[in-house]
């Protein structure tokens, strides 16, 4: 992720630093420790071979770990007035035996990121200052071995053989029957390959599809759900009092915002690229995402490969819930010219 900003150091730091904001409760790791300590994961990745949607802004300042979730926070930068109006409200709450939100808050977020140092993610942090706020950018990185431990406890469906993916449709087969040119066909470039897939298993890790390929394996949507994952159950205090999950921090508004990023530009180049080597977001965003599209069959095998199943089913519904509402419409229309055609001729009962 790029930043015109200072940047400051990354979180790989010992634990010990978190040492005063340990767990409140007996709360253990997140992931299996003893698990990730002991996984097959000598020697250095292959970092060198990277697909067409890679962007550079999508990973750390090392180019190699990529960037599967970022947390947001704000400070504002105060004037010396504004900073003696803070202070004194600051004393008055202590005097009256009220706890300091801003070091409740600064605890909280504290916690919550050892948690996330113990459950395996990697950290680093890109801070950018302008005249009236300090925005800091926590950037998460999901390893191999956190990767698989999760893959396998959330049940991730994995490949163990390819085949082709018809693209055909019950539609496109009527008008094809009565010879009607088919207006709603185009040719997505690049179109996903359908799997044979079973539950994702380690210890069968050598079984599926692409396991040489530590970097590719998982697909970035599949990243982003096992960081969301680790983010929804961390804990920042204690659990009986559900002080758990980013969702509640960011209604406290110890994190401003939490997203994954998206996987390059948008926009086409400006010179002739080939369509085949369209990035998935450029392709998404030039057969799906304009209004010239909007009479064409939706690419829904692209969207559930860019979004997750969950994402491709709904614009699936959605695509089927408008078809069938055309007829409808049709019928409303020829219903409402015939009222305005006949309104002179009609006489109250």
């Amino acid at each position: 992720m790029a930043s015109n900003g200072k940047t400051s150091n990354s979180f790989g730091v010992p634990l010990e630093t978190y040492n005063d904001y340990g767990a409140t409760d007996d709360t253990s790791s997140l992931a299996n420790k003893d698990f990730l300590k002991n996984i097959d994961d000598e020697g250095p990745l292959d970092f060198n071979t990277k697909q067409r949607n890679d962007d550079p802004g999508t990973y750390f300042t090392d180019g190699q770990r990529k960037i599967d979730f970022v947390l947001v926070t704000e400070e504002e930068k105060l004037t010396e007035k504004q900073q003696q109006k803070k202070d004194k409200e600051k004393r008055e709450q202590i005097e009256a035996g009220e706890e300091d939100v801003d070091v409740l808050h600064d605890k909280w977020k504290k916690k919550f990121l050892h948690h996330l140092s113990r459950a395996g993610l990697e950290m680093e942090e890109d801070v950018v200052e302008s005249e009236k706020k300090i925005v800091t950018y926590t950037k998460l990185h999901a390893p191999w071995s956190v990767l698989v431990f999760y893959a396998e406890e959330l049940s991730f469906k994995s490949p163990l053989q390819a085949h082709p993916n018809p693209s055909s449709n019950w539609s496109s087969k009527v008008l094809n029957f009565f010879h009607i040119p088919n207006m709603m066909a185009q040719q997505v470039p690049n179109q996903p390959l359908d799997y044979f897939t079973c539950p994702f298993k380690r210890s069968k890790l050598d079984k599926f599809l692409g396991h040489e390929n530590k970097e590719h394996f998982f697909s970035n949507t599949e990243r982003s759900a096992i960081v969301n994952e680790i983010l929804q159950t961390a804990t920042y205090g204690k659990r009986k009092r559900a002080e758990i999950g980013i969702d509640r921090l960011i209604s406290e508004e110890v994190f401003m915002a939490a997203f994954p990023l998206h996987d390059g530009p948008y926009e086409k180049p400006e010179h002739y690229v080939s369509e085949d080597s369209l990035n998935k977001r450029q392709i998404l965003h030039e057969y799906w995402g304009r209004w010239g599209c909007w009479n064409k069959y939706q690419p829904l095998d692209h969207i559930r490969e860019y979004f997750g199943e969950k994402i491709g089913i709904y614009f699936a519904w959605l695509g089927f819930y408008t078809a069938w509402l055309l007829p409808a419409s049709v019928v409303g229309v020829i219903v409402f010219c015939y009222g305005i055609l006949t309104i002179g001729n009609n006489v109250p009962a």
